[in-house]
């Protein structure tokens, strides 16, 4: 063993003690990287050096090329606008401002720690037999970098001062030097890290032998009995789904086994390890692993995103009781034109009864289930569960979001609604559920009311109040102070035509029967939305989606533009800065660089699709964001 250097007192200011000992060594090794060069094409692929048995895993590709894009994104060009980059230049200088404080602890600068990656990063949690999850981190590192020399010298220091305050013995850091490669040793009172670095990449992991074995792989030589990450079938399947078209790899990847990890990391607790065999009377033993990646520059798309969700096949218990439909999914005629947020489905019903029942009487006994629907269900409320209810469901169900004005921080109402095959029938059932709820609520919560023509129920006003002034003398308990307007969330619902609608806003709820009689523009006659569903379209191949997904960020980045340019958020910052400067240095940047208009930035911000599809392997997840370039102009109408 060679000492690298040795514990005991230095002439340094002191340093507070910040977190574990562990993580202040990861950050330690992460960064003092002096023998690091650019990572040579030579090196195996990460997936090579990992073991079969890591249950997580988060990789970026390359973190100097995913600022890049990043920066190239809508998000990043607007940051870069005439009209924007004065605030937030001026909010990134209070920042600064801030992490000033502590710099002199870290001893680098800001932009000087965002240099240190280079290339690659990735994060891993291995689960070997009968041990403890081991941490394993990569990182490749620029050498020619003087913040990484930098960040050796402020870092020797930081470990000596630690060692010192921990009242350790011997070596800090010590190495041991084989005919291949040099491993170094971090001693802390928890557990050791272990590290090696090797043509610009440093590896890092509190496992000894884990490190070596990535080593032995490094150089092409297997390991007894354990294979890599490369040769799991859990994550080769995920990874080839969520690959792209394109033949570069994805910028970041992930990879999750949720049981394997609930296992390695429980090992040894009785209870958590009696919990998990539960599991196969939920179905649960069926989730195999989950995983994604991103991609930039995808097709023609600014970014796309994959996720998978492995299940075993044939699936049992709950994964069985969501039985996800594909079809070709069309808003309905009521959805506006400028919802922020939609999302349609649809389930087979009666499979998800038949499977419930199945697991109820599985933790009960056999019977129990359909015992409880009789008494609180059937007998209760009079009618059958399942025929009058259960079986008038199609199974397709929508939920969306509308933003109410004026802007509040609450003004996001929500809308949910799912189709009925016989209309008279469900009149007959909401006619019996409206007088119960008058019973148990009092008659005058719930009142009929009229819109267009258009029959509904609501929560009366007096309720609404009722509730506010409770909630406005709970404020006043607790010391008052300010507070910013919030929306009165009212319930009521309808049926309109086959959708028995639901919202938390009597505005959005009659925003949907003007849109429904044609008053006003639904998203399916939108030409965005038709735009967003073609290039849908050619993603998804000839294979129906199982959900769909459509989302209009622009109305939610409106919405909060008008509450941070309101009088009530100005009041608030006005009380706020007199006791803390960050806030203070806020309020003068945005004084003195006052957002643009809506109209000006809205492009930035572009419709994102998004769709499930369900085959053998599982249930496949893709998201994607448009160039706002490739955006139609709107017209004024």
């Amino acid at each position: 063993m060679k000492r690298l250097f040795q514990t005991g007192p230095v002439a340094t200011p002191h340093v507070p003690r910040r977190g574990q000992w562990l993580l202040s060594s990861l950050l330690i090794l992460v960064l003092a990287a002096p023998v690091a060069v650019g990572q040579t094409e030579t090196r195996p692929k990460t997936e090579d050096l990992l073991p079969e048995n890591t249950v997580l895993y988060v990789q970026i590709e390359d973190v100097r090329d995913l600022i890049e894009k990043m920066t190239d994104s809508n998000f990043g060009q607007m940051l870069s606008d005439e009209r924007i980059s004065p605030l937030v230049s001026e909010m990134y200088l209070q920042g600064m401002d801030a992490y000033s404080n502590v710099e002199e602890f870290v001893g680098l600068s800001m932009e000087e720690i965002q240099s240190l990656p280079s290339g690659e990063l990735c994060f891993a949690l291995v689960a070997p037999k009968r041990q403890e999850p081991a941490i394993v981190f990569l990182i490749d590192m620029d050498p020619e970098n003087e913040a990484v020399v930098k960040a050796v010298d402020r870092f020797k220091e930081f470990v000596e001062e630690q060692a010192f305050q921990e009242g350790l013995e011997g070596d800090a850091i010590v190495e041991e030097e084989t005919d291949e490669i040099v491993f170094e040793t971090v001693n802390t009172q928890d557990d050791p890290l272990y590290m090696f670095r090797k043509d610009g990449t440093l590896v890092g992991s509190n496992n000894e032998q884990v490190l070596k074995d990535v080593w032995e792989r490094w150089n092409e030589r297997p390991v007894d009995g354990v294979r890599t990450l490369a040769e799991n079938r859990k994550f080769v399947t995920i990874m080839n789904r969520c690959r792209g078209t394109k033949e570069s790899p994805p910028e970041l990847r992930l990879f999750f086994d949720p049981i394997e990890f609930a296992r390695g990391t429980t090992r040894g607790n009785f209870a958590a390890q009696a919990a998990l065999n539960f599991l196969p009377i939920l179905g649960l033993d069926g989730l195999l692993a989950v995983g994604g990646s991103t991609l930039f520059g995808e097709q023609d798309f600014e970014s796309v995103f994959h996720g998978h969700i492995l299940l075993a096949n044939p699936r049992k218990g709950l994964f069985e009781m969501l039985a996800l439909k594909p079809a070709d999914y069309q808003p309905q005629s009521w959805v506006p034109y400028d919802t922020v947020n939609y999302m349609t489905t649809s389930w087979d019903v009666q499979t998800m009864y038949a499977e419930l029942e199945k697991i109820v009487d599985a933790f009960s006994s056999e019977g129990n289930f359909q015992e409880s629907v009789q008494s609180r269900f059937n007998d209760e409320l009079g009618i059958d569960l399942k025929a009058d209810i259960i079986d008038q469901l199609t199974g397709r169900v929508t939920y969306a979001q509308w933003n109410v004005e004026p802007a509040r921080i609450n003004s996001t109402a929500n809308i949910f609604s799912v189709e009925v095959s016989d209309p008279a029938q469900m009149e007959e059932m909401i006619d019996l559920f409206v007088e119960r709820i008058r019973e148990d609520v009092g008659e005058d919560d719930i009142v009929e009311d009229d819109y267009q023509g258009q029959i509904y129920w609501r929560q009366s006003d007096s309720s609404i109040n009722d509730r506010m002034e409770r909630r406005e003398e709970r404020r006043l308990e607790r010391g008052g102070g300010m507070s910013m307007e919030i929306r009165a969330t009212q319930g009521c619902f309808m049926l309109l035509n086959d959708q028995l609608v639901i919202c938390d806003s009597v505005e959005a709820l009659k925003r949907v029967v003007d849109t429904d009689r044609g008053d006003e523009l639904a998203m399916a006659d939108d030409e965005m939305f038709r735009m967003v569903t073609n290039k849908m379209t050619r993603l998804l191949g000839t294979d129906m989606p199982a959900a769909l997904f459509y989302s209009r960020p622009a109305e939610q980045i409106k919405m909060w533009m008008e509450i941070a340019q309101s009088e009530d958020t100005r009041d608030m910052m006005d009380e706020a800065a007199l006791d803390n400067p960050f806030v203070a240095g806020m309020k003068r940047a945005m004084d003195d660089n006052p957002l643009p208009d809506f109209e000006e930035v809205k492009g930035y911000f572009p419709p994102q699709g998004a769709f499930i599809t369900d085959d053998e392997t599982g249930y496949h997840f893709l998201a994607f964001t448009l160039r706002s370039e490739d955006l139609p102009v709107e017209s004024d109408e």
